[in-house]
């Protein structure tokens, strides 16, 4: 796979512990064949800044850290992504990804396609064709035909996308057109409450996309495993396993042997991570069912 730019947020309190993990997971898979940044999100009034411990051991793993600012406002924390995509560095694809996610294996014969923008359809259809028809409409678009599947529900939808992993490629204004959509649609009054508070994001996603005139590719579950859909059970291993608390770490021998894999491998980023309690908790997890 072509040099790739992966970033993700790292700020004060568990974001820190996800984003230790997620990196020394990524370094133990693929070495330094890629790119690796931790956005840390600015001002630190609104957004607590990581522990000085916390960014000595990402500069251990060879991770950038480099600031970010909110796209949309200071109380709402998805915002922090849309600068991520707008931290460029000399690789030809930039990939967004959520700091609560785990790699669980080297990439093999999977490769990122070479569309302009990527990322897994979502778990559960956000809204309907007239409602998305509206989203559209505010743009100036038209609804477009393309109906993709959910991944769980199975509902037929307008392309609706998980917001956690987003590769971009020749699109160097795409961080800036996604969060100009975040804010025009949280303006409108008759958003939905649950659109506006949690899910503007993905579907701002869509939006900016079609503003740019560019399809965003369906890439399969393995980029962006959606644990709180589905467990591992005995399928394939995914590459990244979206695991959101790390509780769920626990949950199968796979993740447990990953985590471990990735902590033993860099003993200043288990320190590091081993500082934050929730973290400390799913280490001694880990060691309680390696030991058993």
């Amino acid at each position: 796979m072509e040099r790739t730019h992966f970033v993700f947020i790292c700020q004060g309190g568990a974001l820190e512990g996800k984003a230790l993990l997620l990196a020394a997971s990524m370094r133990l898979h693929f070495g330094d064949a890629h790119a690796l940044t931790a956005a840390v999100p600015e001002p630190p009034e609104h957004w607590p800044a990581p522990d000085p411990q916390t960014l000595r051991a990402l500069r251990a793993l060879d991770v950038a850290i480099r600031p970010v600012r909110n796209a949309i406002a200071d109380d709402f924390p998805y915002g922090n992504k849309m600068g991520c995509l707008n931290l460029a560095g000399d690789c030809a694809r930039n990939v967004y990804i959520d700091s609560d996610i785990l790699m669980m294996r080297g990439f093999g014969e999977d490769i990122l396609p070479a569309a302009n923008i990527a990322a897994v359809p979502a778990s559960v259809a956000i809204a309907d064709d007239a409602a998305w028809a509206g989203f559209h409409a505010e743009f100036g678009l038209a609804l477009p035909p393309r109906r993709l599947v959910a991944l769980i529900s199975q509902q037929r939808t307008v392309p609706y996308f998980n917001g956690g992993f987003i590769a971009v490629r020749n699109e160097p204004g795409f961080g800036d057109c996604w969060g100009d959509t975040c804010r025009r649609l949280r303006a409108l009054p008759d958003l939905a409450s649950n659109i506006r508070d949690r899910f503007l994001d993905q579907v701002a996603l869509t939006l900016a996309a079609a503003r740019l005139g560019a399809a965003i590719h369906a890439l399969p579950l393995t980029w962006n495993f959606p644990s709180w859909s589905l467990a591992l059970g005995d399928g394939p291993t995914p590459i990244f396993f979206h695991y959101q608390s790390p509780e769920r770490l626990l949950r199968e021998m796979r993740t447990v042997v990953a985590v471990n894999a990735a902590c033993s491998a860099f003993p200043e980023a288990r320190a590091a991570i081993r500082r934050i309690a929730d973290f400390a908790a799913l280490l001694d997890g880990v060691e309680a069912a390696m030991a058993s």
